[in-house]
């Protein structure tokens, strides 16, 4: 018998019966796990096991390679505290939807799973769409693609950085960046250490994560970037 305990966020719920759920959980140290929850089905259970809530969970299989049985213990139920809040309900339904697919299941990301978890610790404040953006590239870099912000691909200064290259994520500088600009993502101010929440420094940062999710993680395999992804974007 295997037996794993982890801290976990739910990503998916899905009815397996009349009585018992499929559910997909993000773990701090094992990766992506999917169990059957008994009793998952029911109206009590179905509020605990949204996707974005936070608990302890414990999985049970008698071979690893076997679908387990997970028991979950809220501690937090981020999803229930937002579901008046459309724009914050979508990105923790947006960000479930891109990595679901995306992780390999039971390969720990730890780094991607605390940067997750201190999302949902400010989900309640101002600047949490900033912080969405940064947890979208740190998807990227666990899937291997990382945006370079520690140098100029041209050789330009590194304090003025405006543009990232969709094709290498390496960014420019804005006074080398001009003859190329209408092939370049625009550079959010906030990812360059300035916490600006102006008018389209949000959009800006969605739009560049957005098309590095699409060019290199979804085209790769056939798919197009989740609807509810799409929708976040238009919401904010």
């Amino acid at each position: 018998m295997i037996e794993l305990q982890d801290r976990a966020v739910v990503l998916s719920t899905r009815l397996f019966s009349d009585t018992d759920a499929l559910v997909t959980v993000l773990t701090a140290d094992h990766g992506t796990l999917a169990g059957l929850v008994k009793g998952g089905a029911s109206r009590k259970r179905q509020a605990d096991l949204q996707p974005g809530n936070f608990g302890q969970i414990q999985w049970r299989a008698r071979l690893e390679e076997q679908l387990g049985t997970l028991t979950f213990e809220p501690i937090y139920a981020y999803a229930n505290a937002v579901l008046d809040d459309r724009a914050r309900l979508t990105a923790l339904q947006a960000f479930a939807a891109l990595a679901l697919p995306s992780l390999s299941e039971r390969e720990p990301v730890p780094g991607l799973f605390q940067a997750l978890e201190t999302w949902l610790e400010h989900l309640d404040q101002d600047f949490w769409p900033l912080l969405y953006v940064k947890l979208e590239l740190g998807l990227l870099a666990t899937l291997g693609f990382s945006i370079d912000l520690e140098r100029c691909a041209l050789g330009g200064d590194v304090t003025q950085l405006s543009h990232v290259s969709p094709k290498t994520g390496r960014a420019v500088s804005a006074a080398l960046a001009q003859p190329y600009v209408d092939r370049l993502l625009p550079l959010p101010r906030f990812l360059g250490g300035v916490q600006d929440l102006g008018a389209g420094e949000v959009a800006a940062g969605l739009r560049l994560t957005g098309t590095l999710l699409a060019r290199h993680v979804f085209a790769p395999v056939n798919r197009d970037l989740p609807e509810l992804r799409h929708h976040l974007a238009k919401l904010l």
